[in-house]
């Protein structure tokens, strides 16, 4: 009878640790996944804020240009801002297919494929 006790508990303590360790995976995944996710956003956010200063200085040439062009400075700021406004209009038109979509995938993408490098690594 103490034969059976002792095995009951060394189950019930392989239970326990196969628990313990799961739940510390499960965390470190988790933590591994937002993580990159994280990282891989804000080497994209970087790149923005960097071609946002490029295009800034670009557009304020370019206005500068074609108010010189339209013998009005002002003109040339005019006409960039009417450019803008076409593109505003034409995103806010196609925003889930340009933006939505393309950002949702992107994320999904990375969870499914640190889901499907996880398990590789576990194997």
């Amino acid at each position: 009878m103490k034969n059976y006790i002792d095995d009951l508990e060394k189950l019930f303590t392989l239970a326990e640790n196969y628990s313990k360790t799961s739940i510390k995976l499960f965390k470190y995944s988790a933590v591994y996944k937002s993580a990159n996710i994280l990282s891989s956003l804000s080497v994209k956010f970087v790149l923005i804020l960097l071609l946002l200063f490029f295009f800034f200085f670009l557009n304020i040439g370019i206005a500068i240009y074609l108010g010189e062009y339209l013998r009005k400075i002002y003109y040339g700021f005019f006409v960039v801002a009417g450019f803008y406004i076409l593109i505003t209009i034409f995103f806010l038109v196609f925003k889930d297919a340009l933006i939505k979509t393309p950002v949702s995938n992107f994320i999904i993408r990375i969870t499914l494929n640190n889901n499907h490098n996880d398990s590789h690594e576990i194997e």
